[in-house]
């Protein structure tokens, strides 16, 4: 991370799990860098593509777990909205929208990026899983990559890692934790939207 990029008034709270570190950064922008990005994404102009699966791939061998209430979706009642601003290799063109971001990315600075999109999900009646998944799939390689979820809004959503650790949806939080890492997006049932920044990138 580069700590020049990010709010001077940021809070770190780091925890490892099954050996592996996961870093929580409340208040990662500062507020005149978050609230233009915030109405951004959250506003009427910018442009969604309509995806009829939240995950490419599920891990249905998790078990459902037992101290997390949440139930999991058909896999044909899954969707959401999402914005590709970034995905590498052959395909890696960036998204004239990306520019909106760029307060994110300039904190971030990593060696590379691999992937980098916005995902919105829509109100649900109770809280469902949208499907374990890792967010690579480049084999060996991945466990050189890192995750990071940035929330653009705060609401009783959350982020499920396999060991059962809730990450709330606040909004101008960043979470950062091992590509290889398990883990599955929940939905929320008080606001209309919920919408994260989804970053993958080698460190």
């Amino acid at each position: 991370m580069d700590e020049s990029g990010m709010n001077e008034e940021h809070h770190l709270t780091e925890m490892t799990i099954k050996g592996k570190l996961v870093q929580i950064y409340d208040n990662f922008l500062d507020t005149k860098l978050f609230k233009p990005l915030q109405e951004i994404l959250l506003g009427p102009d910018f442009s969604w593509v309509y995806n009829d699966k939240i995950t490419a791939e599920k891990y249905n061998g998790i078990k459902q777990l037992d101290n997390v209430d949440v139930v999991r979706h058909q896999d044909d009642d899954t969707f959401q909205f999402t914005h590709l601003f970034f995905r590498g290799s052959s395909q890696g063109d960036w998204s004239p929208q990306t520019f909106n971001i760029n307060p994110v990315l300039n904190a971030i600075a990593p060696r590379a990026w691999t992937r980098i999109k916005a995902n919105l999900g829509t109100r649900d009646p109770e809280h469902t899983m949208g499907g374990w998944h890792t967010d690579s799939k480049i084999g060996a390689l991945s466990t050189n990559i890192t995750t990071a979820i940035f929330y653009m809004n705060t609401n009783n959503g959350y982020t499920l890692l396999e060991t059962e650790e809730k990450i709330e949806s606040v909004e101008n939080r960043l979470v950062v934790f091992p590509c290889d890492m398990l883990h599955t997006g929940v939905s929320q049932t008080d606001t209309k939207i919920r919408v994260t920044l989804n970053l993958n990138f080698f460190i």
